[in-house]
């Protein structure tokens, strides 16, 4: 029952009780006492409301990295190597030995370039005027590809489902049809985002070749003797170039080997956000609806929590294991005072309760956090709308 109502009751009762006891003490004529009427317009009036809210707490920017990208890797397939057959350079006098031969040197190849100190296995070999060797070489080429990336990078629009409770207080001020108030509320919400990203990997591969090297003599008007023919050093024999007038290099790819690292990452950004609502209001009671108008502080106390996880796989051939792993972590709290406005509508239903609806908007500061190498920063913009219920008195 209302205030006033209750004091109206009050002094009808009083005036009652003195007439049936025949007024003052004293010995004059009983004068009746006529009830003073309650004052016009509202009385003061208390709301608590309570009900769950969803809420757009803000947006999330992230930027993502990882720790295996600055990681220096060990080779798992070996390096460069270079294995030249025996047979000398190209362009100098030198002892040479091939797979089908040898060409090498006798006393007077210092000073004519000649020597009759050579052989050769075949009769193939003899092509025309010239005469073919082969010799048999190998080559390892070490290359690694690298694919890297900075890391995902974007906004996301952290919301969730938590829940609200709210005192009202409307007073006997009027500011038109407007009853003047205030509020005071205290709201709970959880929210969190998660990614997964790949953004490095290295390819070590090493190429074995067989390296074929093939030298040709000429042998102007020399006639070779039948193969299998060795000459020696002491002669006498045919004579021939000490140095081939052609040589080629032919490589042959015969095997590859390769190891391939790739990383994975996992990032978390965990918040438990409460708030304080709190600033005057202005309502319009229009029965059985309430309108509330309101504005004000909005205190965030904000715990949050990061991880990371990140793993750096192996494979070789056909298996595949785990290189290395890093585990960051990081929590605290932040306070962020800000404003928000809100809208309230109420219907009564009883002399005593109501359901409503809300919408509010909020703004508050930023902060950045960090999960090992990726970063996060809050952008507290955002709104809640919510139902509740409540009751008066």
């Amino acid at each position: 029952m209302p205030f006033h109502q209750v004091t109206m009751r009050i002094h009808h009762h009083l005036a009652f009780v003195v007439v049936l006891t025949g007024g003052s003490s004293g010995g004059g004529p009983k004068a009746p006492i006529v009830p003073v009427p309650a004052a016009s317009g509202p009385a003061w009036e208390w709301t608590f409301s309570g009900g769950a809210a969803w809420r757009h707490v803000g947006t999330l920017r992230y930027a993502g990295g990882s720790r295996s990208q600055g990681l220096a890797l060990p080779s798992f397939v070996g390096g460069d190597s270079l294995t030249v057959p025996p047979i000398g350079g190209g362009d100098t006098p030198a002892e040479r030995f091939y797979n089908d031969g040898y060409v090498r040197q006798d006393a007077g190849t210092p000073d004519d370039g000649s020597t009759w100190f050579w052989g050769y296995q075949d009769d193939d070999q003899v092509r025309g005027t010239s005469l073919l060797f082969g010799a048999t070489g190998a080559r390892s080429i070490r290359t690694d590809r690298v694919i890297t990336s900075g890391g995902p990078r974007g906004d996301h629009n952290l919301r969730d489902t938590g829940f609200e409770i709210r005192a009202d207080a409307r007073t006997p001020w009027m500011v038109g049809p407007f009853r003047v108030g205030a509020m005071i509320g205290l709201g709970a919400v959880s929210a969190d985002h998660s990614l997964t990203f790949r953004n490095h990997q290295t390819t070590q591969r090493r190429d074995d070749y067989r390296v074929e090297y093939g030298d040709t003599y000429e042998l102007g008007e020399v006639v070779p003797p039948a193969a299998p023919y060795e000459g020696t050093i002491t002669g006498p024999g045919p004579l021939i170039p000490n140095i081939p007038a052609a040589r080629s290099v032919t490589p042959v790819l015969v095997f590859t080997d390769t190891a391939v690292f790739s990383n994975e990452v996992r990032s978390e950004f965990e918040d438990t956000i409460l708030g304080i609502t709190l600033g005057p209001s202005l309502v319009l009671e229009r029965d059985p609806w309430d309108l509330a108008l309101a504005a004000g502080l909005i205190l965030e106390f904000h715990n949050y929590r990061t991880r990371q996880s990140e793993r750096l796989d192996l494979a070789t051939g056909a298996s595949a294991t785990r290189f290395a792993g890093w585990h960051d972590h990081h929590s605290g709290f932040k306070f962020r005072p800000g404003l928000f406005a809100q809208c309230t509508a109420q219907y009564r239903v009883g002399d005593h309760w109501h359901l409503g609806a809300y919408v509010r908007g909020e703004v508050a500061d930023k902060f950045r956090v960090s999960a090992g190498p990726s970063r996060y920063e809050l952008d507290p913009v955002g709104f809640t709308i919510g139902a509740e219920i409540g009751s008066s008195f």
